[in-house]
């Protein structure tokens, strides 16, 4: 993380920065991506992704997305081990 407020996420070999806020939207809109992709002739297409807070949109395929669900989900773990909800 390059802040508190601020995530990077790397897609395809570029990075982008996403504010906190916009990151939990991106998490909840990778959750609906994902039940596209759980239909079996899905996962040889690809998608535009929308990237929030920056303007841009990335075409991905279905690992590609795993990809980025992964990095999601491991920050999401970090600020879950950091907080210690209980």
């Amino acid at each position: 993380m390059q802040s508190l407020n601020q995530i990077k996420i790397e897609i395809d070999r570029e990075m982008f920065i996403i504010k906190q806020n916009e990151f939990w939207y991106f998490s909840n809109m990778l959750k609906k991506i994902s039940n596209y992709f759980k239909i079996k002739d899905n996962r040889s297409k690809t998608i535009l992704l929308k990237i929030p807070g920056t303007g841009k949109f990335k075409q991905v395929d279905y690992l590609i997305f795993n990809r980025i669900c992964n990095q999601v989900d491991n920050v999401i773990n970090n600020y879950k081990n950091e907080v210690q909800i209980v």
